[in-house]
């Protein structure tokens, strides 16, 4: 079951991951997307 992480802030969800190298990952909902995903850009 999901939970906001701040009481203060709405529509805020995360999820967190530590893999076995000690890499940690964050997966963040901060609400419905304000542009399209055309518009966003991942780089490595």
């Amino acid at each position: 079951m999901m939970r906001p992480a701040c009481a203060h802030i709405t529509q805020y969800y995360a999820a967190f991951v530590l893999d076995p190298d000690g890499n940690n990952m964050e997966a963040v909902f901060h609400g419905v997307a304000q542009r399209s995903a055309n518009a966003v850009q991942i780089t490595f």
